[in-house]
């Protein structure tokens, strides 16, 4: 079977998706242009001493040493397991097959995971990324939550923007056990998901055929009773963690808990 050659427009977006990655990455790690070692400085939209570090829950055992290396951590994985890495190409070949037509249309949303969203967040409107809304989601308010197959009880800070047909979002684990935890004691602060959407496919079909390929459902809840999402056990295969959400046009994002940079305010 002949191989068939990229398009234009998908090497543009390839392009761009690698250039968002790594300023996103830039970011988290504060090796934006500025003084080596520094801390990004806070945007004058956030008040001083923004940087908080309470209320990490578990992440409390990381310890308070700011942003950590992309070393492993100590820290209790539980079903996470250590892989050897090689710098030597897969031997493996890549077998010719045909790729499924409009399941997956377009990238979503690319989520990262701190240890202090407000920080991330100063670092993203240094960039000009924002505005940015902020949600606490938990047993209160998502519904059916599961953990690598299992009901689960955890929650996070999760931290909303977008810029041109990509959604952001930064994740801040409070309790867990969490895929967001797994995360960070393996590699660290970063990206750790990328959301994409199949069109036209329902719910049930789309977890279906992901876990007919071998990628099973590592973490999933509903928010608001509605809003259904779904990570993918992908990043041995990909490099990364895949997640799908119902596409519901008719859903409304509840008020945010903050707002970043604040709103001005009649007469400020």
């Amino acid at each position: 079977m002949p191989k068939a050659k990229p398009t234009p427009a998908q090497i543009d977006a390839l392009t761009a998706l690698r250039v968002a990655v790594q300023s996103a990455e830039a970011v988290l790690r504060g090796s934006l242009p500025g003084a080596p070692g520094q801390l990004p400085p806070a945007s004058p939209a956030l008040p001083d001493g923004y940087i908080h570090r309470a209320d990490r829950g578990r992440l409390s055992t990381l310890g308070d040493t700011g942003f950590p290396s992309r070393t492993p951590l100590s820290y209790d994985r539980g079903m996470v397991s250590d892989t050897a890495v090689s710098d030597q190409p897969s031997m493996l070949s890549i077998p010719s097959v045909s790729l499924p037509k409009g399941f997956v249309s377009e990238i979503l949303q690319i989520g990262l995971v701190t240890l202090d969203y407000r920080r991330a967040i100063a670092g993203f409107l240094r960039l000009g990324i924002g505005p940015w809304q902020v949600y606490t989601l938990g047993p209160d308010n998502v519904s059916d939550m599961t953990y690598r197959g299992r009901p689960s009880t955890h929650s996070m800070k999760i931290c909303m923007a977008t810029l041109g047909s990509i959604d952001w979002e930064i994740i801040q684990p409070i309790d867990g056990p969490t895929i967001y935890h797994d995360f960070l004691a393996v590699h660290g602060e970063g990206v750790q998901h990328v959301a994409i959407r199949c069109p036209h496919v329902p719910w049930a079909e789309k977890v279906a055929r992901l876990e007919a390929h071998g990628f099973r459902v590592i973490q999933s809840g509903s928010w608001l009773g509605r809003q259904r999402y779904a990570y993918f056990e992908t990043e041995a295969a990909t490099g990364t963690t895949l997640e799908i959400f119902d596409e519901l046009p008719d859903f409304v994002m509840p008020e945010p808990e903050e707002e970043w940079p604040r709103p001005k305010t009649p007469g400020s």
